[in-house]
């Protein structure tokens, strides 16, 4: 076999593995090629098959040269490993190709004969090559083959050498017998379920570091910037008047919480005849306006200071885009949350989303032609936002990024990792026995321990404090005595004990009279990061935030599905 043309022929560059009968007779061969990755051992073949003439494919026999050290008969994987085997170890070792003696069963039986009269022994020793446990078809031809000895009458043990992997050394390359032990079939078997058990436990393990890492990939992109600035800066206050030099142009700035982004607005917006601002929140709108010198749109007529207006972005369409015409100035405050607004269910009720949409883009074109810009300002503006307010700019129209690099030092984060948020609502309670004043954040969607919210728990806990529990929530954020405690809450703030806010506050306040002594955050996933970040600093200078997270969070969109095609259905 392997011959044509009286000349002998292979498939490639490589060597020789030759098949020997008990005689020591060449029967056939192999080439094992040099480059192959893949199906690395062809048999030759030429004039003649490489089958005998019975129809089997040959194995192979070998015998060692000098003194046989074991009194085994042994066999393998391969038709070159036997023979390396038996001279490195002096040990008789047959072999087949994948180890598939059952293909060859009457040359199975002749040569497992001639050896056992060679040894006298009824005994098979068989090595598994390295990481053959963890291979399901290597595994198949193992149990086939091993019935045939049985069959044959041999009694079978496994040599094992700790090979579960395929850097371990298959049987030709060790250099002794010593640190061998023969195992029964059945405690193979049983490394085997085991090494398949550890596989399948650290591929879930890879598949769920892989999602993470998918998963963290698509945070960051969400969440960071890769826009090159138009502008750097590095202050801790900012001033927009300073920043702000030419008309025609859409701003987008980011800064980060503390750096008296709002204030630097004052000076800004009551230099404008005509502006109109986006908001996301009511209470954030109407706090906002009323310290920049605008008008809520639910405190006004519809003729009284209808250029000087702030509404949130659900109401946006009743403000006709004319009123930016002439040099008009365009806010959108805590843009990133604005964004998230509008693309959330809340805004798309009786379908009004792409009336919204459409007229946001409408205000940002009549403030820009019309002479005047647009401002859109953040601590955690992202490239989304950027992208977004870039394919909404009129053609020709600068989006000029500004970033002040400026970090505000930070209080300590004490983070409860717990399962519930109970151990924090304790400290809680205890802070304010011990006269604690505490701003808390209370993202408790369905109440706690009986009550519709943590301000209720506690106001059960300790009635006789029910007067110093000030709690602004989407039920009262439209309260006249919250409307009033908003617009002076750092002189209102002084007789509370406990202030407690929902996702309705989020951010457009500035507490910063140093009353609040403990900061507290119970976070269970109806916030964003983002609006989190923001929540839990709306007091200034805090020293020390308690916060606990739950591990998953409550909102999603539509079905929560991640397919795109689903997601652009639903937008």
């Amino acid at each position: 076999t392997g011959v044509r043309d009286g000349q002998i022929k292979a498939t490639g560059p490589g060597y020789a593995c030759i098949t020997f009968d008990p005689s020591k007779r060449a029967t056939g061969w192999q080439i094992r090629l040099d480059d192959a990755t893949n199906n690395k051992y062809r048999w030759a073949k030429g004039e003649r098959s490489s089958h005998l003439t019975n129809g089997e494919l040959p194995i192979t026999s070998a015998y060692p040269i000098g003194e046989t050290k074991h009194s085994a008969i042994w066999a393998c994987e391969g038709i070159s490993k036997p023979a390396i085997a038996s001279h490195r170890l002096g040990i008789v070792a047959l072999g087949a190709a994948s180890a598939n003696f059952t293909a060859s069963p009457q040359q199975t039986e002749e040569h497992f004969q001639k050896a056992a009269e060679f040894l006298k022994t009824q005994e098979i020793i068989f090595a598994p090559d390295g990481g053959a446990v963890s291979n399901p078809n290597v595994l198949s031809a193992y149990k086939r083959t091993w019935e045939l000895f049985t069959k044959l009458g041999y009694q079978l043990k496994v040599a094992w050498w700790g090979q579960t992997t395929k850097d371990k050394p298959d049987v030709d390359e060790l250099d002794s017998l010593e640190g061998i032990e023969f195992i029964a079939p059945k405690r193979f078997w049983d490394i085997c379920n085991h090494t398949r058990q550890q596989a399948e436990r650290d591929e879930k393990l890879r598949q769920e570091r892989l999602k993470l890492e998918v998963e963290d990939a698509i945070y960051e992109k969400l969440t960071t910037i890769q826009e090159k600035p138009w502008k750097v800066i590095n202050t801790p206050q900012i001033n927009l008047q300073e920043l702000l030099t030419e008309p025609g142009a859409i701003y987008i700035v980011s800064s980060a919480k503390g750096t008296h982004k709002t204030n630097a607005l004052i000076p800004v917006m009551g230099s404008q005849d005509r502006r109109l601002a986006w908001f996301n929140r009511v209470a954030l709108g109407r706090e906002e306006c009323n310290r920049i010198g605008l008008t809520w749109k639910d405190y006004a007529s519809s003729y009284s200071n209808k250029n000087k207006r702030g509404f949130c972005a659900d109401s946006a369409f009743q403000f006709d885009p004319k009123i930016l015409s002439d040099k008009g100035f365009l806010l959108g405050d805590e843009c990133d949350q604005v964004f998230a607004h509008m693309f959330g269910s809340t805004c798309n009720k009786d379908g009004k989303r792409p009336l919204i949409l459409a007229t946001l883009e409408a205000h940002i074109d009549a403030a820009i032609h019309g002479g005047g810009m647009a401002l859109f300002m953040s601590a955690d503006v992202t490239q989304r936002d950027i992208d977004y307010l870039k394919a909404l700019a009129p053609e020709g129209c600068p989006v000029r990024l500004i970033v002040n690099e400026y970090e505000p030092p930070r209080g300590r984060v004490f983070f409860d990792i717990s399962d519930n948020p109970d151990g924090k609502i304790e400290e809680l309670l205890m802070a304010l026995e011990e006269g604690t004043p505490c701003f808390l954040i209370d993202d408790i969607k369905d109440g706690i321990r009986g009550g519709k919210s943590i301000a209720e728990y506690v106001r059960t806990v300790h009635p006789e404090w029910s007067s110093k529990i000030v709690e602004i929530n989407s039920d009262t954020s439209g309260d006249p005595f919250i409307i009033d405690y908003l617009r002076n809450i750092n002189e209102a703030s002084k007789q509370t004990l406990l202030l407690a806010c929902s996702p309705s506050v989020v951010s457009g306040i500035s507490i910063e009279n140093g009353h609040f002594g403990g900061v507290f955050a119970l976070l269970n996933g109806i916030l964003t990061v983002s609006d989190a970040c923001q929540a839990i600093a709306r007091v200034r200078g805090a020293q020390e935030i308690n916060l606990w997270a739950a591990e998953e969070g409550l909102a999603y969109e539509a079905n929560g599905s991640t397919d795109p095609d689903e997601i652009k259905d639903w937008y």
